[in-house]
């Protein structure tokens, strides 16, 4: 998902890195530094910045058949 988004120049700068934001291992609850340069804190919990290139997918983006502005304009006009 993240190498489809990478490709595009405008995405690319806010697009997080595959590492993980804390080592392996670390127990303390203090945050990283930059977590929007990560796609997940421990390697299991995503971080926001990845939330929100999969919601960007979900409601920007072609992660669903329909589009979603499809499925809400008809939800709008239809009930």
């Amino acid at each position: 998902m993240v190498s489809r988004r990478a490709s595009r120049p405008a995405v690319r700068q806010a697009t997080p890195t595959t590492s993980r934001c804390l080592p392996c291992g670390t127990l303390s609850a203090s945050a990283c530094p930059s977590p929007s340069q990560y796609i997940n804190w421990d390697g299991v919990h995503l971080t926001e910045a990845m939330y929100k290139v999969l919601t960007d997918m979900f409601l920007n983006g072609k992660a669903t058949h329909p589009p979603f502005s499809y499925l809400s304009d008809m939800k709008l006009h239809c009930g």
